[in-house]
């Protein structure tokens, strides 16, 4: 199996269905030694587990990346979820953009990391307020 395909697998497997009406990971590709994944972050009954959702995502999706056998130097994750503009119209939108290179995955410990912090060891990032 390519290393793309058996990647997105991986990803696919350790976030499991989402509950929205998109496919849950949304695209993996890999450019160089550039890892991006987009996926749709799931819906819940509160904001604040919206955005806790969010961020066991991206934990989740770094783990597969560093336990898999993928050759990479950095990796971009990009969540999106309906947004509702001031005019009332709703759209899909990137609403968590994180990276990390390979050397900030590689410090993490997976048996005690708490996924409340993922944004914070980021090596760049821009999160919409309502999932911060």
């Amino acid at each position: 199996m390519p290393p793309i395909r058996m990647l997105k697998a991986e990803i696919a497997k350790a976030l499991g269905e989402g509950n929205r009406d998109l496919a849950k990971v949304q695209e993996v590709s890999i450019a160089g030694d550039r890892i991006t994944v987009r996926f749709a972050i799931d819906d819940n009954l509160i904001v604040s587990w919206v955005a806790y959702g969010a961020k066991d995502d991206v934990s989740k999706i770094l783990k597969a990346i560093a336990q898999s056998q993928v050759e990479f130097s950095s990796v971009w994750v990009r969540g999106s979820f309906s947004m509702k503009d001031k005019f009332g119209n709703v759209s899909e939108s990137e609403v968590v953009q994180v990276h990390y290179s390979k050397a900030t995955i590689g410090k993490i410990n997976w048996a005690g990391f708490n996924s409340e912090n993922v944004y914070d060891i980021a090596d760049g990032k821009v999160i919409h307020a309502q999932f911060q």
